[in-house]
């Protein structure tokens, strides 16, 4: 099924393309999907995880396609991912990005795509793959994990207001706390709701009376995801 947005071009459901990079050095597979090509390329963040799989990175790729369209931008929908363990050193992290940067480098090159950051790619994971591709990273990203958050509130306060549940009733627990989880987790609690549990890769916490948003925020920035 196809859908019409204003007066657009029907967005696809299948993409243009995907690239399927294979290091063995490194014992490392990554994926980069050009779902739609804009007037200013496609875009799309660089996802970092062991078990980050094509399929995934396909379906994101084509949610990138639809958040454009949606904001009005001129540029198409793109995602990357790559298979990298958490136990990666640095330096070890920084060569593996550099050879992903390497392999994808005329497309970025060409502009026919800009990367971004993503789930578990920093800005300084991001220049290793612009080092690999033969440019400089001239502007750093902004939040966008800000503005990620607040799409995601706007579909919160929806459901509540459709559902007619009062803020001080809302009970809210959050997947991730990352970047967008954290921002996302301040706007609720401006909002008057309760959060209820986050959780992180290793590991959540809960409390249905509400946790202390900044005493759980502080912890994180202490400890990390461990």
């Amino acid at each position: 099924m196809s859908v019409q947005i204003s007066n657009v071009a029907k967005i696809p459901e299948e993409p243009l393309f995907t690239c399927e990079i294979k290091i063995p050095e490194f014992d490392l597979t990554g994926w980069l999907c050009i779902h739609s090509i804009g007037q200013h390329g496609a875009c799309g963040g660089i996802r970092l995880y062991p078990d980050v799989t094509k399929e995934e990175v396909e379906l994101l790729a084509k949610a990138m396609t639809y958040k454009y369209c949606f904001c009005g931008y001129t540029v198409g929908g793109a995602k990357a991912g790559v298979t990298i363990p958490f136990n990666a050193c640095n330096q070890e992290r920084s060569a593996m990005l550099e050879k992903f940067g390497e392999h994808i480098g005329p497309l970025i090159r060409s502009k026919i795509y800009h990367p971004w950051t993503d789930m578990n790619c920093s800005v300084a994971d991001l220049n290793s793959v612009y080092i690999g591709a033969g440019k400089q990273l001239k502007v750093a990203p902004g939040d966008s994990g800000y503005y990620t958050a607040l799409s995601t509130f706007s579909a919160l306060l929806a459901v509540a207001d459709y559902y007619k549940i009062p803020s001080q009733q809302c009970k809210v627990t959050i997947e991730g706390f990352g970047n967008v989880g954290k921002n996302l987790a301040r706007e609720i609690v401006q909002w008057g709701a309760k959060i209820a549990g986050v959780s992180t890769r290793h590991g959540a916490v809960f409390n249905e009376k509400g946790l202390d948003l900044e005493e759980v925020t502080q912890s994180k920035e202490r400890f990390g995801d461990d």
